[in-house]
């Protein structure tokens, strides 16, 4: 092979890795990926992703606090990980772009205080490549002894909250599965 056929694929191997990099840097972190609404005639909230990007949520509470921070408030638990440990389901919601993820309101839940004014859905999310990076690091803890485990930097997920807003009429577009 002449060295003018290596320099070309060499260029076209490190343009392919370049755009796949700038990929992943814009991914790592969406700002407010999720909009959150609660159906006016059922008990079903709805997580949609407002990004160009998939997002990968590991859970979801509503809450009445104002800033969505405090946990002594949660009205509903829409989904957790450590719940949803079952044979068979991960223990996340991966979400596309423009899709949406939907959770019936147990019967327990008074649905009514979910649409007050100050209703939130806190939720930990993160994107695509951070989530890559989350399974590396269980990945390389399986692996390593157990004396270096502890110097392994956590990758945290992403917390994020945003108002519980009626829905509107018309919202049948758009991917969508139902959990319940």
């Amino acid at each position: 092979m002449s060295r003018r056929v290596r320099i070309v694929i060499l260029t076209v191997f490190m343009v392919l890795m370049g755009v796949v990099g700038v990929d992943m840097v814009r991914a790592w972190r969406v700002e407010n990926p999720l909009r959150c609404t609660i159906a006016a005639d059922a008990d079903i909230i709805t997580l949609e992703n407002t990004s160009r990007f998939p997002v990968i949520v590991y859970s979801a509470f509503t809450t009445n606090d104002p800033i969505g921070s405090s946990r002594q408030n949660i009205s509903a638990l829409l989904f957790a990980a450590q719940s949803r440990k079952v044979k068979g389901r991960k223990p996340y919601e991966l979400i596309p772009p423009g899709g949406r993820f939907q959770q019936k309101v147990g019967p327990v839940i008074d649905s009514r205080s979910l649409r007050s004014a100050n209703s939130r859905v806190s939720y930990g999310w993160n994107s695509r490549p951070r989530h890559g990076c989350r399974v590396v690091y269980y990945w390389c803890l399986d692996l390593l002894p157990k004396s270096w485990r502890a110097r392994l930097p956590y990758p945290q997920m992403t917390k994020g909250s945003a108002p519980l807003l009626p829905a509107a009429r018309s919202e049948g577009s758009g991917d969508s599965h139902t959990a319940g």
